[in-house]
């Protein structure tokens, strides 16, 4: 245990490397709480995934989600926020039928670009949304770029495995909305090593290929999240779901020379609408590429040599969006 008196995460992580009871013991038991809940989630911070792993496990009948782009201080103490939360605990602390049974179960903003967001507290009754449309886009390393089509030559591209990176773009030609868990499946190569830290983000792109990021507390966001250990890359078949990979942490297997394999890497959740023009970029790297950000989102890697990805033919790597189709259409008009 650490000075404090409570477990030394960092200590216990290199006793116990891989998942067991002691790690198990960790997990919230979600399915056991019954009382009503209300949550908030950030697109933008570290607590969201825990966010929404609580609101989907979570057992109650009577539960709410609202999420939002900002992070938590500036959400939480906003008035109208403090107001709604004393609704809640209005309701179900002191009794006071206010209504409160109507708040739509899910409330989300839809990220556009800096501090413009698409749509604010957006009703929705669950999440993931049920009329989700999962559509792969298929990497096509020959020329760095993304299609709805599966490639059928085989070919590949690299990055230099400490500070390079590699990108694979698509051009969107209509409007749309991204909201929910992205999948991105990779075939991958190390050479000079038996192992690959890989650091990925889904980033917005204009027309002309300039990026568009979302702002938050006065500085550019990265985009979707997601990273991956290779020799941590099997499954855990009972938590991976159509939409969600989740590794089972229960072995390494490094790479040997020339061996080609599969990882699944869960980008984070995720809402923002590509308009028509505009493209999304995947940014694949050896190390997290951001400047001057108190959450780094990163790790001390053992990168060394090359980082290989390959494409087409038997190595199907894509990116899983989950595009969600407008509610209604009339004439040019799309309400979402």
């Amino acid at each position: 245990m650490g000075s404090g008196y409570v477990d030394n995460n960092s200590a216990m992580a290199v006793r116990y490397p891989f998942m067991n009871e002691y790690w198990e013991d960790k997990i919230p038991k979600w399915e056991k709480i019954k009382i009503p809940a209300y949550f908030t989630a950030s697109w933008s911070h570290m607590h969201l995934r825990g966010s929404f792993e609580a609101f989907r496990k979570c057992r109650s009948p009577k539960k709410w989600m609202r999420v939002h782009r900002d992070f938590e201080w500036p959400d939480t103490y906003d008035p109208a926020n403090l107001q709604d939360l004393k609704l809640f605990f209005d309701r179900y602390l002191r009794d006071i039928r206010n209504g409160w049974e109507l708040t739509p179960k899910v409330r989300m903003e839809v990220m556009d670009a800096y501090d413009c967001d698409f749509q604010t507290n957006r009703k929705e009754k669950e999440f993931p949304l049920a009329r989700t449309q999962y559509k792969r886009l298929y990497v096509d390393a020959a020329n760095n770029a993304l299609t709805y089509e599966p490639v059928a030559s085989e070919s590949s591209t690299s990055y230099e495995a400490e500070k390079g990176l590699t990108t694979f773009r698509i051009k969107f030609e209509e409007d749309t909305e991204i909201s929910g868990y992205m999948w991105l499946r990779l075939w991958v190569e190390a050479q000079g090593n038996d192992d690959m830290d890989m650091f990925v983000a889904i980033r917005k792109l204009d027309e002309d290929g300039n990026w568009l990021p979302t702002s938050v507390l006065g500085e550019p966001h990265p985009g979707a999240w997601g990273k991956m250990r290779a020799s941590r890359r099997a499954l855990n078949p009972k938590l991976t779901t159509k939409y969600q990979p989740v590794q089972a942490h229960l072995k390494d297997e490094k790479l040997s020379p020339g061996e080609i394999v599969p990882v699944d890497i869960e980008i984070w959740p995720h809402s923002r609408i590509w308009h028509k023009g505009q493209q999304l970029e995947v940014q694949i790297s050896g190390h997290y590429i951001r400047e001057g950000w108190f959450e780094p989102f990163s790790w001390e890697t053992n990168n060394k040599g090359v980082h290989v990805i390959h494409s087409g033919g038997k190595y199907d790597s894509y990116l899983q969006i989950p595009v969600i189709p407008a509610r209604y259409k009339a004439g040019d008009y799309t309400y979402r």
